[in-house]
């Protein structure tokens, strides 16, 4: 979280061993960062650091428990709580147990067709250890608690029953009230807008070399991409050097290029597969199956070093990230109109061409070999630009101008919003064409099942802030307020279906095809 300063950490004596439970010495600044990474729901950097299930479990208001009883401690405890009642006045004991509260409130009866009911009681059963066993009583069934009493606790029994004792099998000993709080209302943060460029890939013209050189006769017919522009979007001013790209493809691959405008080239890396952004740099993200999963990344300096990595899912979805995965078949080559690393003249550009075989681009997709005719996957292009000052006789990171701290501009083709490139839904749309460039157009056609998958990853953000708020997924769709990202019409349309940990949410797009999201951001269309 880049810490300004080291922290000390407390032991529990002088040259003792250090506390499990306590304590951080550090200063203001790098503790708010901790605050701010709650307030980014555990995210730092485009990384999920901490998990949003995980941070609603620390935060959710919890509903109460009370036992009306009549004496001293007791320890109550289930799968996921050991708490101690404590005694008020009346005497009332009341501990927060939200894994033992139950969800609706209202008289509930063994008959499930009944459900609206404000008390619950609690049985009594023998078990094998001589412990008595307590079951709290539910419309749907029992949920099991284990309660350890001291001898001299008596419990104040309630004669009143409204389950059937006998199917229980116990005999009920004490008055269980819930008290459900109602659920705090959530004004869910609002997404970036969501429009990616597009673009049109033709045939290759002719055969291209891979030597970095935009060559006339390889590269003229076929078109660029728009200009780069920040990753923010219209939040930031327009990068000062333009930067634009090109696409096209053969039977064996497909293939990039990119122009840079750039008045000092430089770079410093040499090591395969280190992290070159952090020299100014250019990298290519595909996702080949349009699904946010399974999706491969390159990144090249002007020395010509590489970075190829694949990632399972995006950071924020705690993916599997393969840095040692490599490119088979890939050629890349990089050219400066310039001199580099010469802080003495003044550069013009610089660009990178780079072919990725198909085997490469759909390793992932089992049985699929090349893109069809009229396909489109998802694509985005970043450029990394530092800014620089020369010192002795080299080029050295400074603060951009106006700024106190040294960091990057990002220049992309599809802005996501915010400073993280990892959100494939913002990436552009690449669409397959069988012309060749040069003789003839393609329109671009924007199919109307995007529109139903953005509704969908919507509420995959939401779901996400329901979690870090109360500890769980919401398991109505009404939670997530989906009349406010869509018509009614078509937000009656979707089914949710949640699990403790997972959930699945489903929505028909207009050819009739449904498409599903879950909650690690994996959207796919249900099998006919």
């Amino acid at each position: 979280m880049h810490a300004e300063e080291s922290a000390l950490w407390s032991l529990d004596r002088k040259d003792g061993m250090e506390k499990a439970y306590c304590c951080f010495n550090s200063n203001a600044r790098d503790f708010a960062r901790f605050g701010q990474l709650l307030l980014n729901n555990g995210q730092w950097d485009g990384q999920q650091l901490i998990s949003p299930a995980y941070l609603g479990k620390r935060q959710a208001p919890i509903p109460v428990l009370s036992i009306r009883i009549s004496a001293n401690p007791t320890i109550v405890t289930d799968s996921n709580t050991d708490s101690r009642l404590q005694r008020d006045e009346d005497p009332l004991y009341e501990r927060n147990l939200g894994a033992i509260c139950l969800h609706a409130p209202g008289k509930e009866r063994r008959d499930r067709k009944t459900r609206a009911q404000t008390q619950r009681y609690l049985y009594r059963r023998p078990t094998l250890s001589g412990r008595y066993k307590y079951m709290v009583g539910r419309g749907d069934g029992l949920t099991s608690i284990r309660i350890y009493l001291s001898n001299d606790l008596k419990i104040n029994a309630h004669e009143k029953n409204d389950f059937n004792d006998s199917a229980i099998g116990g005999t009920p000993i004490a008055f269980l009230r819930t008290e459900t709080q109602q659920k705090p209302d959530i004004t869910y943060m609002p997404q970036p807008p969501f429009n990616p460029p597009t673009y049109v890939c033709y045939k290759a013209p002719a055969p291209i070399k891979i030597d970095g050189k935009l060559s006339p006769g390889e590269w003229d017919a076929i078109p660029w991409t728009s200009d780069f522009v920040d990753i923010e979007g219209d939040k930031r001013p327009a990068p000062h050097f333009q930067t634009r790209a090109k696409m096209t493809y053969d039977d064996n691959g497909m293939y990039f290029a990119v122009l840079m405008e750039e008045p000092h080239v430089w770079a410093t890396i040499t090591e395969h597969d280190a992290v070159i952004f952090h020299d100014n740099d250019f990298e290519i993200f595909l996702n080949p199956t349009n699904d946010t999963h399974n999706y491969l990344e390159y990144e090249v300096n002007a020395l010509g070093t590489e970075w190829d990595l694949f990632l399972t899912r995006p950071y924020r979805d705690n993916p599997q990230v393969l840095n040692n995965w490599e490119f088979a078949g890939m050629k890349s080559a990089v050219y400066v109109d310039g001199t580099l690393n010469n802080p003495k003249d003044t550069d013009k550009s610089w660009s990178v061409e780079v072919f990725i075989p198909w085997t490469s681009v759909f390793q992932m997709d089992r049985g699929k070999e090349k893109p069809e005719i009229g396909e489109q996957i998802r694509v985005n292009f970043s450029r990394v630009e530092w800014t620089t000052d020369v010192k002795d006789g080299k080029y050295v990171k400074v603060p951009i101008q106006g700024e106190d701290k040294i960091r990057e501009y990002n220049w992309v083709w599809a802005p996501t919003g915010v400073i993280n490139i990892h959100m494939p839904e913002y990436w552009g749309y690449v669409q397959i064409s069988d012309k060749i460039a040069g003789e003839g157009e393609t329109p671009f056609v924007k199919h109307p099942s995007e529109e139903t998958k953005w509704i969908l990853r919507n509420l995959y953000y939401r779901q996400n802030e329901f979690a870090a708020t109360f500890g769980h997924y919401a398991d109505n769709i009404n939670d997530l307020k989906a009349n406010e990202l869509c018509p009614q019409e078509i937000a009656n349309q979707l089914e949710i279906h949640t699990t403790p940990s997972m959930y699945e949410i489903s929505l028909p797009a207009p050819d009739g095809t449904v498409w599903k999201i879950r909650q690690d951001g994996l959207v796919w269309p249900k099998k006919k």
